[in-house]
C-alpha cells in the first residue's frame, strides 16, 4: 500500500543516500475505459508523494507499460486497432488508431500534471510482442500506399518473413516497424510537453533492435539531453 511504500522509499534513502524515486505504473490500456487506471495511478500517487513531503527525496515515474510486453488478456477491453503480428495473432494496440494515440497522449499529461522530477519509459516501447509486429489492417493499408502495392495481411507477412536483405518489401516494412516505438515516444512527449515542457523523459532499451534505439531515445528526449536506461541494466 501506499504507507508501506513510502515507508520503504524513506528507508532506502537513509541507507543508501539515494534521493531520487521512481513511482511504477502499469499503463497500458486494460479494461474499458482505459483511462481509469491512469486516474487511479496517479491518485496513488498523490498518496505515496504526501507520506514523502519534507524528506527531500526527488519523485518522479516509471511509466512500466503505455504499449505492454506481451499480448491483451482482458475480457473488456477499448474496441481499438489490435495490433498483429508475423503469425497472425492480434497482441496489444495499434499506434496508428489515432484512439490509442490519444489514449497515449492524455496519459502522458496525466502523469506531467502530477510534476514529478522524471519520466522513464519502458522496454515494452518496441516493435514486437515477442515477435514482428504490425500487419494490421492499418499497417497493411500504410504499406500498400507507400510502396504502390496491393498486398493483402498474409501476402505481407509472407513477403517480410522470406524477404532476403536488400529486398524492397522488407526495407520498407523495417522502416514502418521503427516508427512504433518512435510514434508512442513522440506522443509520450507531446503529452508531457502540454503540460510542462520542462520534465525530463528517458527510455529503456529493449533487448534487441539496438541499433535504432538510440534514435527513438532522442524522440523521447525532446529537447532535454538524451538518456537510455541500457537492457536488462537494473
Amino acid at each position: 500500500d501506499e504507507a508501506r511504500t513510502a515507508e520503504d522509499i524513506l528507508r532506502t534513502r537513509c541507507g543508501t543516500g539515494l534521493d531520487t524515486f521512481l513511482y511504477c505504473v502499469t499503463l497500458d490500456p486494460r479494461g474499458r475505459p482505459a483511462f481509469d487506471a491512469v486516474e487511479a495511478a496517479t491518485a496513488s500517487y498523490r498518496a505515496v508523494r504526501g507520506r514523502l513531503a519534507g524528506s527531500g527525496v526527488k519523485f518522479g515515474f516509471l511509466l512500466q507499460a503505455i504499449i505492454g510486453h506481451w499480448p491483451r488478456v482482458d475480457r473488456e477491453i477499448e474496441p481499438w486497432q489490435r495490433s498483429i503480428d508475423e503469425h497472425g495473432d492480434a497482441k496489444r494496440f495499434c499506434v496508428l488508431d489515432a484512439r490509442y494515440r490519444d489514449y497515449i497522449r492524455r496519459t502522458a499529461a496525466a502523469l506531467a500534471a502530477e510534476k514529478p522530477c522524471f519520466i522513464l519509459g519502458d522496454d515494452d516501447i518496441r516493435p514486437y510482442s515477442p515477435h514482428l509486429e504490425c500487419f494490421c489492417p492499418l499497417h497493411v493499408a500504410e504499406f500498400n500506399r507507400r510502396a504502390g502495392t496491393s498486398f493483402t495481411a498474409g501476402e505481407l507477412r509472407a513477403a517480410v518473413t522470406s524477404g532476403k536483405a536488400g529486398d524492397k518489401a522488407a526495407a520498407l516494412f523495417t522502416r514502418l516497424r521503427d516508427e512504433i516505438p518512435a510514434t508512442v515516444m513522440r506522443e509520450i512527449r507531446a503529452g508531457i510537453d502540454s503540460v510542462d515542457p520542462s520534465i525530463p523523459t528517458a527510455t529503456c532499451m529493449p533487448g534487441s533492435s539496438t541499433f535504432t534505439v538510440l534514435r527513438w531515445a532522442r524522440v523521447m528526449a525532446g529537447p532535454h539531453p538524451v538518456v537510455l536506461r541500457l537492457a536488462n541494466g537494473l
